[in-house]
């Protein structure tokens, strides 16, 4: 289409986009030649700079009472205990106990924390979880009383900004230390639900490759394939841009060279932090194209089956750019060339497809799993997932459209 248009988002009590009185057209531009962007989040970066954390609530926040986010396998870490030394008497409470798959219960256990001892910031050191936690905190603990009654999850829809918030990656993955968008999961839906707006974006993120040093293989190789996913999705997405496509191709470029630099040797500083830009680029370049039917598809498994999202989206991927090829063959050739694949006679169609091996062939390199039977997702549940991520906004801007469950079951069955 000639055209994208933005329109303000509900979600239903099912868990479905509504359209209620009022919520007409926000936005009509051209593709790639008219569009809004964004990039407000301040970033340090560099070994050490986590011991900036004060002084950043300080001079840049310009606040005095944090309330610090975490999990409890970032404080067996001791890297807690770094942030907590750095905030001094800043920090007047904690909640470190995040889970994986973070819910709606969460937030609002971790924003009574916050409310009680009257909070006017939130720290989030941790990963994907951590982060889209505290980004929902920050809203309740503004927004209240609670995260399930709060008129924000959809697109666009908070009336006023939330505390501000300073976000601490542990790993180099999700992106969500500058993006606009928190995923959550509703546990009575069996869904993932979404805040999308763009008063979430953190004003200051702190990239310290130090913090990222002690992740396990597969986290490390889970979470970079969490990042190469948001950059390619970005690059193929119905919304995308040249700024966007700029970003995301560098990421690509640094995912495809550092990735395995850290998986075989986890104490590569210079590795990590370039890891740690390439997903922070991607999370700029996703906050503004999307992302696709892989994101879908990987939230549906994470809502029903606890797949942590990163493993997800990484054993779908290629087979998803599979899917899309004949709709995005030219953005697929562009990271094909990223990737580092040599043409070699090959025409486009051809190249597309070596974009897709060689994610393949990454996952193999760090050691990622390639096949859902790996991580216990029965084939039987995969039409009920396939019907979540037809639904799921992020396949609203899938390259391809998405027409039925049973398309989505097919590339299911080939990633099984």
């Amino acid at each position: 289409a000639e055209y994208t248009e933005i329109k303000r988002v509900h979600i239903g009590a099912e868990g479905h986009p509504v359209q209620r009185p009022g919520n007409r057209l926000l936005l009509r531009y051209p593709r790639a030649t008219s569009f809004a962007w964004s990039g407000p989040t301040h970033l340090e970066i560099g070994a050490g700079r986590a011991a900036m954390a004060g002084a950043v609530i300080e001079q840049r926040l310009r606040r005095r009472r944090a309330l610090l986010v975490s999990d409890a396998g970032v404080d067996a870490a001791g890297l807690t205990e770094v942030v907590r030394g750095a905030l001094g008497s800043l920090l007047v409470e904690e909640y470190v106990d995040v889970p994986q798959d973070s819910g709606l219960e969460v937030i609002d256990g971790a924003a009574e924390r916050g409310r009680t001892v009257n909070v006017d910031c939130v720290v989030a050191l941790g990963g994907g979880s951590v982060l889209d936690t505290a980004k929902a905190v920050a809203v309740v603990l503004s927004e209240g009383p609670s995260a399930r009654a709060i008129d924000a999850l959809g697109i666009q829809l908070l009336g006023r900004d939330p505390l501000p918030l300073l976000a601490i990656p542990t790993t180099a993955g999700t992106g969500s230390e500058v993006t606009n968008c928190a995923v959550i999961r509703d546990a009575n839906r069996g869904r993932k639900v979404y805040i999308v707006d763009d008063r979430i974006i953190p004003p200051v993120a702190i990239l310290d490759p130090q913090l990222t040093v002690g992740l396990p293989p597969l986290l490390t190789a889970s979470t970079g394939m969490d990042a190469l996913t948001h950059a390619i999705e970005a690059v193929v997405s119905r919304q995308s841009n040249p700024i966007s496509e700029g970003l995301a191709l560098q990421a690509i470029r640094l995912i495809a060279t550092s990735l395995p630099r850290v998986i075989e040797d986890p104490g590569d500083l210079e590795g990590r932090v370039l890891m740690q830009q390439a997903s922070t680029m991607a999370g700029w370049a996703f906050s503004v194209a999307q992302v696709g039917l892989v994101h879908g598809m990987s939230h549906a498994l994470g809502a029903r089956h606890g797949v942590p999202h990163g493993i997800g989206n990484g054993i779908l991927l290629p087979h998803v750019m599979r899917f899309n090829r004949p709709a995005a063959t030219a953005q697929l050739v562009r990271v094909a060339e990223a990737l580092g694949c040599v043409r070699d006679g090959r025409d486009d169609a051809a190249m597309a497809l070596a974009a897709a091996d060689a994610v393949a062939d990454l996952l193999i390199r760090t050691q990622h799993p390639t096949r859902l039977r790996e991580i216990d997702v029965p084939e039987s549940e995969l039409e009920a997932c396939a019907r979540l991520a037809v639904e799921d906004l992020a396949t609203m801007t899938n390259p391809r459209p998405v027409r039925s469950p049973k398309e989505v079951v097919e590339v299911y069955l080939q990633a099984m």
